[in-house]
């Protein structure tokens, strides 16, 4: 009987949900669907699974890999330094020890993984959801959550009629959702699964304490421990908020519900804390004492653009800021939920201009309270005294244009599946001479390329790659690879014996004067892999 009453309950909400439902699996399904054609229709060229910021992609990939091969602890592969395996990465140990475990292509993870964790934050963001509203606002709210945008779309018109690239210095002037993946949701899922596994495991975070402390249990805890230990371990910029934010949490029920709070609920926050802690001096030391991070760690810099640009990120989704500020004048009326969503709001955009070096990050979960305010906002411009057909339509109007971008982003990776951009579709040359690496170098080798052939490699490759990255290269060493490859300058005998190089991979068109300026050295090493573009050379 349990059984039988169990699925006639999923029957019911399924009948009085399927609007929304649809909109969960659907949602993400649009928005890689560039992503399935390109594996479907990459003819004679392998499709990368991404369309967009290849150099941080092969970084990841260069993780997934070697989970793939079985690692558990990483190496930074992205530089020639010597270095212990120590980083763990939850997200990419996972992701590449499924596509180990099944024999799965890497892409093939990487892009399913984004599509699951989409669905289950859309289900996470509509149990938030209605916790502040109700009816059909709650599909409104799934709408802004999941698609709302700012004015990127019109930055973009503005870049092609001007000319001027969104690059660069000129990028901080343009609308940020053009250039911040991690600052929308639509974004973070048209990515990379990182940033949306981040927002999902940030949403539980916060409601499995908001259970815990509603219902004194001890359980819901344990679900906001288990996803604080997994987003620490894998994009750690998001612990500086998540501190502050549960923290004001915690005040919240204090002064709000009850104190001193029930035992279950300390030793809740006691799981959670010491995870959290365990998972910050983890980080902490591998990134102070490891000589293979310590450098990316000091040269990530990333700071906030103005504010106005921040703005026209979220574009009309920032009425929801207005929409906060009426209502905080007003606190002691607004129901705890909704307490709690003016403090995430207004508490991580002041983190965003905080003296951390690395601030910018801490934008990334904005857009969930700030859409939730822009739906009540949209709610209070429906319930005026305008006639109903025009109030509304007004709402459904301003809800239509934060999905500008996303629908001009769709449009535009489409665009990049049918002309092949060989950024991310590459050539059968290109993949046999990527392969060769991925099949033959090991990590006690060393690879050698150009800049863009070094970035490439390092998705497939086992072995450190010289000047793999712009972050996570040291800079002397990146310096003198863009003279040896790009200006043919340079002592390259020298820099191959300083830096223990093994292996030389060179792009035949591309360089050219590079091959004919050190003809005579490359001659006295050993030609391992040759095809009409690329040429790998084993140093004697």
């Amino acid at each position: 009987m349990g059984s039988i009453k169990n699925f006639s309950k999923i029957g019911e909400f399924y009948s009085g949900n399927k609007a929304r439902l649809l909109l969960v699996l659907l949602i993400p399904l649009v928005l890689l669907a560039p992503y399935i054609a390109g594996s479907l229709f990459s003819g004679d060229t392998f499709f990368t699974g991404y369309l967009m910021n290849a150099h941080d992609q092969n970084i990841y990939y260069s993780f997934m890999k070697q989970a793939q091969d079985g690692h558990i602890r990483f190496l930074n592969l992205s530089c020639d330094i010597p270095h212990e395996r120590e980083y763990i990465h939850t997200l990419f140990l996972l992701l590449g020890g499924i596509s180990g475990l099944l024999n799965l292509p890497l892409w093939l993870v990487y892009l399913v993984s984004k599509y699951i964790f989409s669905v289950l934050f859309g289900f996470a963001a509509w149990a938030m959801l209605k916790k502040v509203v109700s009816g059909g606002w709650i599909t409104t709210g799934l709408l802004a959550v999941m698609l709302g945008s700012g004015f990127g779309m019109f930055g973009k018109i503005y870049s092609f009629i001007s000319g001027i690239e969104v690059s660069g210095e000129a990028m901080s002037s343009f609308p940020g959702d053009l250039w911040m993946p991690e600052m929308t949701v639509w974004n973070s899922i048209n990515y990379t699964p990182l940033f949306i596994w981040s927002y999902l495991l940030i949403v539980l975070i916060y409601g499995g304490i908001y259970l815990g402390e509603k219902k004194e249990s001890f359980k819901p805890f344990l679900v906001s421990a288990g996803s604080v230990f997994l987003i620490g371990l894998s994009h750690s910029y998001d612990l500086v908020p998540i501190a502050f934010i549960s923290f004001a949490l915690f005040l919240l029920f204090r002064f709000f519900k009850s104190w001193p709070f029930k035992q279950r609920v300390f030793w809740g926050y006691s799981a959670y804390g010491v995870l959290f802690l365990a998972t910050l001096l983890y980080q902490y030391y591998v990134l102070k004492t490891n000589a293979g991070f310590s450098l990316w760690a000091e040269k990530n810099v990333n700071l906030p653009p103005n504010f106005i640009v921040i703005l026209m990120g979220f574009g009309l989704l920032s009425l929801g800021y207005v929409e906060c500020i009426l209502r905080v004048f007003k606190f002691k009326q607004m129901s705890l939920e909704l307490k709690f969503m003016a403090i995430w709001l207004l508490l991580q955009t002041a983190l965003m201009y905080s003296p951390f070096a690395f601030s910018r990050r801490f934008i990334l979960g904005i857009s969930v309270p700030l859409a939730v305010f822009f739906v009540l906002f949209l709610k209070r411009l429906a319930n005026t005294k305008l006639p109903p057909k025009i109030s509304y339509t007004l709402c459904g109007l301003l809800l239509c244009i934060t999905f500008l971008t996303p629908a001009y982003q769709v449009a535009a990776n489409f665009g990049k599946v049918v002309i092949r951009d060989s950024r991310f579709f590459y050539s059968q040359e290109a993949y046999s001479a990527y392969s060769y690496i991925s099949n033959n170098l090991t990590e006690e080798d060393i690879l050698l390329s150009g800049i863009k052939e070094s970035n490439r490699a390092l998705r497939f490759s086992s072995a450190p790659v010289s000047a793999g990255s712009t972050q996570q290269t040291p800079e002397d060493v990146r310096n003198k690879v863009e003279v040896l490859f790009s200006q043919a300058g340079g002592e390259l005998d020298n820099f191959v014996q300083n830096r223990g190089i093994s292996h030389i991979l060179c792009n035949k068109s591309e360089h050219k004067a590079f091959l004919n300026k050190n003809l005579g050295f490359l001659s006295k090493n050993e030609v391992v892999f040759e095809n009409n573009l690329y040429i790998v050379y084993e140093v004697m």
